[in-house]
């Protein structure tokens, strides 16, 4: 017990310390963090988006929870029926990692504008580009240092907050190769400023207290199936680089209206994705998801199996570590009744 304590509290302090960025199992339900580009980019006026993931909750807790993330966003798709193939996007979200009850607390608050540009008579085929200003707040709690202990961390901490400013950009483009078929493609590049956080006063090495470039991939398909389209199945591919950090997660979504009109779907989804990390097998992913109308409802439970989770299997009655997500989002309109000219392709899941 005593070791798989010690193996979590390195893994929180050491992803805290070399300044890894937050991302999410569902990394489409929250889109303004996965891809500037995404802002905006959706059928309707306003989307309202909220997620929380609790990470690793079946293991031991020194200290409250290990790691927990809620996240809330508001993005506009403005100027439709005066530019109609185009779009302007415009956006804001913050998220809040806490860490180790709070020990650690990484707040950021992000605003974001896009420009989605539809190609062709029809606009059948979308360019879309981003771009992201970044507040961060960082914060250490000393009086709760004592944790680390456990692991021979011995520093002086100077600060224990830090407060940061940075810039993302990104590119998306999708098109529609058939009446049921739609491709996708995006990426995106992160901290481009490279902002500097110390919390120790013994780390004088600027390179090493930067916040690393995040490069961001990611790709897929929404292919309608079935004689009356009653099917939709989304295969995916998200891959991030960060320092020697890599990250590859890949899977399939298959959905089922129930209902299938235009403007009044109702859908189930189930998929199951995996994460590997630096081509090495890391995590399954079995998500679920519902739609009504112009809200949708998704979940996902991340099980470690390998990496980390090959060594705290034991962590509660002998199964490995796991996290759970839950995001929601509504999209509507300031008119009621507008009917919207150019379908703005939306990826999910």
């Amino acid at each position: 017990m005593k070791k798989l304590l010690n193996i979590l509290v390195i893994t929180c302090a050491s992803l805290t310390l070399s300044a890894q960025d937050i991302h999410f199992s569902q990394y489409y339900a929250f889109p303004m963090t996965l891809n500037p580009a995404l802002t905006g980019k959706f059928n309707g006026h306003y989307r309202i988006t909220g997620i929380y993931r609790d990470q690793y909750f079946n293991g031991p807790q020194p200290s409250g929870k290990l790691f927990m993330t809620p996240g809330g966003a508001i993005d506009l798709s403005l100027f439709k029926e005066k530019l109609r193939k185009h779009a302007f996007g415009l956006g804001f979200a913050f998220v809040n990692d806490q860490q180790n009850d709070k020990m650690f607390n990484d707040l950021r608050f992000y605003g974001s504008a896009g420009f989605t540009f539809g190609l062709g008579a029809k606009a059948k085929s979308q360019l879309s580009i981003g771009v992201q200003g970044v507040y961060n707040q960082l914060g250490f709690d000393a009086n709760k240092a004592g944790l680390l202990d456990h692991v021979d961390v011995k520093e002086v901490y100077q600060n224990t907050q830090v407060r940061s400013f940075d810039l993302n950009t990104g590119l998306f483009f999708n098109t529609k190769f058939s009446d049921r078929t739609t491709f996708y493609i995006g990426g995106a590049v992160s901290n481009l400023l490279g902002h500097r956080v110390v919390f120790t006063s013994t780390n004088n090495n600027v390179k090493d207290s930067k916040m690393p470039v995040r490069y961001t991939g990611h790709t897929g398909f929404e292919i309608d199936a079935g004689k009356t389209k009653r099917w939709i199945i989304i295969p995916g591919l998200l891959y991030q680089n960060q320092a020697n950090s890599m990250e590859e997660n890949f899977g399939v979504t298959v959905g089922y209206h129930f209902v299938n009109e235009e403007d009044n779907k109702v859908t189930m989804f189930l998929g199951c994705w995996n994460r590997w990390n630096a081509l090495k097998f890391e995590s399954i992913i079995p998500k679920i998801g519902f739609e009504f109308k112009k809200v949708r409802i998704s979940g996902a439970y991340d099980i470690n199996l390998g990496g980390l989770g090959t060594d705290t299997k034991t962590a509660k009655y002998g199964n490995p570590l796991s996290s759970f997500e839950i995001a929601i989002s509504f999209i509507g309109m300031f008119q009621p009744g507008i009917k919207e000219e150019i379908y703005l392709f939306n990826p999910r899941y």
